[in-house]
């Protein structure tokens, strides 16, 4: 305890309020501000001379994160020494912990109240802890929980802030969660004593309910921010049932639990709690760190996505245990890949047409019939990543999908009528710009839409569906142009109008989460985001890799083999249909398995298996094409999945343009480079060979420079 009544000349004691495990709690004066602050001695062991420099670094991290986060975390103003002691000074908080109430509750349990779930504050501050003993009823549990899940959110945001400085609470617990008058959660007493990696069981006294194995066991790995997650959940299970995860009741017991044992799922003991919710704690406390939310934003963005279903009274239920998913969540996920597939048609329906439908009919050169094609993804390019970003500023995705789908389908007919080949260039620009605005989105789309769990899944049927259009559209294009070569853009304009109706009809709008920056801010936070550069690498040199097969692979097979333009076509369909029928199983494989180790296994073999298709004979060719297809499937979707994982909840628009545009520039160079390589090394097999051993190798080249980043991101618990 401290010795002395003033710290400074400028705070005075006036009572001790308490004690933990970290020291002594007291009320005070602060003299120069005239107001009463909250003292925090700190025991000795914890505030020896040589940890202060340490100690004043922590304390200044939390408060830039206090300050980013407006609320939730409560300031420390001050770091003063009196005596052996550190004493840490804050304002007096007006309200109560969160262990209090809950002690309340469950004595309440006993003696007979049939409240389930700790009574929080809503968003009013109508607070279900002051009316008179007994006047809750089994009606309220959706309110209650409703009430505890926003708390928990909000607690989770103000813990991402923490985690996005690379701060570690180490020390959550009911205690240490505190309640304002309006519901608003305030999380105090770090572990502000050197890193949190030091936080084991066997060093800090008190209760273990919300340790994390990693902190019981230093052999499981190092104490982070899913450490932090793994003991917010911890708290929120209680919160919602008032019982303990891992009752013990011994602290050995409660150990072995912790490390061993799961707890029992939610809606078994409250029959109220929402399934998503139920699945989502029991993520959070997984034993294995890596299968965990990576950080107090991520699991705040799931359950604020819960919150949200809770408030709109839709929240997914399952009060008899059925399995069964919401009927308007399943029917809009089977809905993804017929849309996407309706928004790619029209986009390579003109492809087997080119010759006719711009050298022909224009006069124009081979290289300026090439740039009708680069035209569409320079808009491409340019378009994706604000198309994205401004989605994420205004909260809407829905209303972009379907007016893009109706501009293309007028700009599709606009082509039909052009007189000159400039005016041509200049709508298929506008037509890149509108295609991958409509697929970004809805990409998007899915993304937010997703439960983290199933998001593999989910991305899956989407580039099924994208797969699929690919292969619609170049396999129909030449068939519907054989007459006409005008023929593929009306048809296309006609698929895009029924896209955008098909958009307005079975497209959900669902709620992008988190603050919403403006256009600029949006695009600079974006760019921050370095770890994104892995994914879009991927995107890169895949779309790259494709550009060779649109443009070397039907040259070398024509030049040298004389193969006709029908066996060609089957040839890429039979490298496009294993990657359709694949993408969705290997999606939802994504979820159970590393994503990393997908994308860049999947990566490699893509590779290796495109450096020998120079090597083989046109009469087997069909093998390795199959090959490259399942290959692409392998490691196309984990490779996107990896740009929402990184993503923030309210950015995923701009990620997923950014990975668009990174895909349309890598579809630019392709062609470019490996005509290029052709035209140095000689029309030949030599020639050929060099190009796809050029395509091949760039993906080796990415797995080797994005590995080391990859691992990072593994490590950190931001992907799997």
């Amino acid at each position: 305890m401290l010795g002395c009544t003033e710290l400074g000349g400028r705070y005075r004691l006036r009572e001790k309020l308490g004690q933990g495990s970290l020291g002594f709690l007291y009320s005070g004066d602060d003299a120069e501000r005239e107001e009463r602050v909250a003292l925090k001695a700190l025991r000795a062991r914890w505030a020896a001379p040589s940890a202060r420099a340490a100690l004043e670094a922590r304390c200044a991290q939390w408060n830039a994160a206090a300050e980013a986060a407006s609320g939730g975390l409560l300031p420390i103003r001050e770091l003063c020494v009196a005596g052996e002691h550190c004493v840490l000074v804050s304002p007096i908080f007006d309200g109560e912990d969160l262990y209090s109430r809950i002690q309340r509750a469950k004595e309440g349990r006993r003696k007979g109240n049939s409240a389930r779930s700790v009574p929080l504050p809503d968003e009013h501050g109508n607070d279900e802890a002051a009316r008179p003993f007994g006047s809750t009823s089994e009606g309220d549990d959706a309110q209650r929980i409703a009430n505890v899940v926003r708390f928990f959110a909000r607690a989770a945001r103000a813990l991402g802030e923490l985690h996005a400085r690379g701060f570690v609470h180490g020390n959550l617990k009911p205690a240490n969660l505190l309640v304002d008058a309006h519901g608003s959660p305030w999380l105090v007493d770090p572990a502000l004593a050197g890193h949190a990696a030091a936080v084991r069981a066997g060093e800090v006294p008190g209760a273990i309910d919300a340790f994390a194995p990693e902190q019981l066991d230093p052999e499981r790995g190092s104490v982070d921010a899913r450490s932090d997650v793994f003991a917010l959940a911890a708290c929120l299970y209680e919160a919602l049932v008032l019982e303990l995860p891992f009752p013990g009741p011994l602290r050995h017991q409660t150990a072995e639990q912790i490390a061993k044992e799961s707890p029992t799922r939610l809606e078994r003991v409250l029959p109220a709690i929402p399934r998503a919710l139920s699945e989502l704690v029991l993520r959070a406390l997984e034993k294995d760190p890596r299968r965990r939310p990576a950080d107090g934003a991520r699991f705040a963005e799931e359950l604020e996505r819960i919150a949200g279903d809770l408030a709109r009274g839709a929240a997914d239920r399952d009060i008899e245990g059925s399995a069964k998913e919401a009927p308007l969540r399943t029917t809009s996920r089977l809905a993804l890949p017929l849309l996407a597939c309706l928004i790619l048609v029209p986009s390579t329906l003109p492809v087997a047409v080119l010759r006719s439908l711009v050298q022909e009919r224009f006069q124009v050169s081979v290289f300026a019939t090439g740039g009708f094609m680069a035209l569409q993804m320079i808009g491409a390019f340019l378009a994706a990543p604000l198309a994205g970003a401004l989605s994420d500023r205004l909260g809407k995705r829905k209303v972009f999908v379907v007016v893009a789908l109706l501009l293309n389908a007028l700009l599709l007919l606009a082509m039909t009528q052009v007189a000159s080949f400039p005016a041509l260039l200049g709508v298929r620009f506008l037509d890149g710009v509108t295609h991958i605005t409509a697929l970004s989105l809805l990409m998007a789309l899915a993304a937010d839409g997703a439960a983290p769990a199933q998001r593999g899944r989910t991305m899956g049927l989407v580039g099924a569906g994208l797969t699929l259009g690919v292969t619609l559209g170049a396999s129909f294009g030449g068939v519907i142009g054989r007459l006409d070569p005008l023929r593929p853009l009306q048809v296309g304009a006609a698929i895009s109008l029924v896209a955008a109706l098909a958009c307005g009809l079975l497209l959900r709008e669902v709620p992008i989460r988190g603050a919403k920056a403006g256009l600029k801010s949006a695009l600079a936070a974006l760019a921050r985001e370095r770890a994104l550069a892995a994914p879009l690498a991927f995107a890169f040199v895949d779309r790259f890799t494709v550009g060779f097969f649109t443009s070397v692979f039907p040259l070398w097979l024509r030049s040298i083999y004389q193969i006709p333009v029908e066996r060609i076509g089957m040839l890429l369909g039979a490298f496009l249909v294993p990657f359709a029928l694949l993408s969705y199983p290997f999606g939802k494989l994504s979820e159970r398995r590393s994503r990393v180790a997908l994308t860049c296994w999947g990566s490699a073999i893509y590779g290796l298996g495109t450096m020998s298709l120079g090597f083989w004979s046109p009469d087997v060719l069909v093998l390795p094409m199959v090959f490259l297809g399942i290959a692409s499937a392998v490691m196309f979707v984990p490779s996107l999945i990896l740009a929402t994982d990184l993503a923030g909840p309210a950015s995923k628009g701009a990620a997923m343009g950014a990975f668009n545009a990174a895909g349309s520039l890598g579809f630019i160079c392709g062609p470019l480079v490996g005509t290029g390589v052709v035209l140095c090394a000689g029309e030949n097999d030599l020639g050929f060979g060099l190009a796809f051993a050029t395509a091949g190798l760039s993906e080796l080249v990415c797995v080797a420079l994005t590995l080391p980043t990859l691992r990072r991101l593994v490590r950190s618990g931001r992907t799997t």
